[in-house]
């Protein structure tokens, strides 16, 4: 819960899709020929609207790849605009084609390693879900079946590996590079103010399909709520006490309810009530779209610019992703004329 609440990440499989989408590396393609599930069962012949050397792409594949950003956008609450649909599909088309090529030219061990990595995350996703269906119904909301979103995964995987013995591994970033990054981008490198903080919630969503509880269920809720504030303020109980007994808060239950979080990263209540109190207070019912939550301040922590030595690593992580996309374009215009790749969409569609 502490992870959805937080304003850039409040729907984790969305943002992940979201990322598989936006990366020029890779988007999503199918899996290698041979791997079938009922969704690739295909009664009639399909449009062919791209083919090469070990690529064919269809309409069908375009189409179930433009829903699921479609579906992704929506789950973020943003629209897409009708006019926009050409440059999409265009762009998303690029990417299948691209991610296939990758796929195309990994080793065997990058293949393991990819099929490896999209379990994990898998795994990961399905422990932030409230069950086994809620992540299958969230999946489906993306469009994708749960097989298609592993595949997809595994394809992003497999595809990141081959692009980094390419193209990666190959690069160096120097010291003084690091250096340079770090003195012209300094707002980069600020630690914002955090709190740390205890927190109780008592949540008003299903935990099954994770919608919002009848009204009559949520004033129950409510009175619960205002029952362990008072607790809570009387001094007489241990808020950690109180959290093992009463918080719906997963994520941090084990560890007394309690966390740290920069300002700007949670949802905009919570967020207000934390940083109005002083250290040792515990707020009101704070009310989101999760629940009722009751928090206790421990202590704020000033922002400050973090050191370049505990950066640098970081820095040239970076450096060397910025200089890796630059050279993107180059590889897939080689691995395209390889393929002999030759796209069949009209422009009208």
């Amino acid at each position: 819960m502490i992870e959805s609440m937080r304003a850039f990440s409040q729907v984790a499989l969305s943002s992940m899709l979201t990322v598989m989408a936006a990366l020029p590396i890779i988007g999503f393609a199918q899996s290698d020929p041979g791997q079938t599930d009922s969704s690739d069962f295909r009664l009639f012949e399909e449009e062919v609207i791209a083919k090469g050397k070990g690529v064919e792409i269809t309409r069908s594949d375009l189409d179930r790849r433009y829903t699921a950003f479609k579906a992704n956008l929506a789950a973020r609450g943003r629209d897409m605009p009708a006019d926009k649909r050409q440059n999409i599909e265009r762009r998303l088309l690029d990417r299948l084609i691209f991610t296939k090529l990758l796929i195309n030219r990994a080793t065997q061990e990058e293949k393991r390693e990819g099929r490896k990595l999209a379990a994990k995350l898998v795994k990961q996703n399905k422990a932030k879900a409230r069950s086994e269906k809620a992540f299958d119904q969230q999946i489906r909301s993306l469009g994708l079946t749960p097989e298609q979103f592993r595949r997809q995964l595994v394809d992003q995987a497999i595809a990141e590996k081959v692009v980094e013995r390419k193209i990666t591994e190959k690069l160096n970033v120097t010291d003084k590079e690091a250096r340079q990054y770090y003195q012209e981008h300094p707002k980069l490198f600020e630690y914002p103010e955090r709190a740390r903080v205890s927190h109780i919630l008592i949540s008003t969503r299903d935990p099954g399909t994770n919608q919002p509880l009848p009204p009559a269920e949520k004033a129950d809720k409510k009175r619960l709520a205002q029952k362990v504030l008072k607790q809570a303020r009387s001094g007489q109980v241990d808020f950690a006490d109180l959290v093992a007994k009463y918080s719906e808060e997963e994520a941090t239950k084990e560890k007394g309810g309690t966390f740290t979080f920069p300002r700007g990263e949670m949802l905009p209540p919570f967020e207000a009530a934390t940083f109005s109190m002083e250290a040792g207070e515990i707020s009101n019912l704070v009310e989101t779209k999760f629940g009722y939550h009751i928090i206790k301040l421990h202590k704020t922590i000033p922002s400050k610019q973090a050191d370049f030595a505990k950066v640098a690593e970081d820095i040239k992580k970076r450096l060397r992703i910025q200089k890796t996309q630059e050279r993107i374009p180059k590889l897939r215009k080689q691995l395209k004329q390889e393929a002999n790749v030759k796209v069949l969409l009209s422009s009208e569609e």
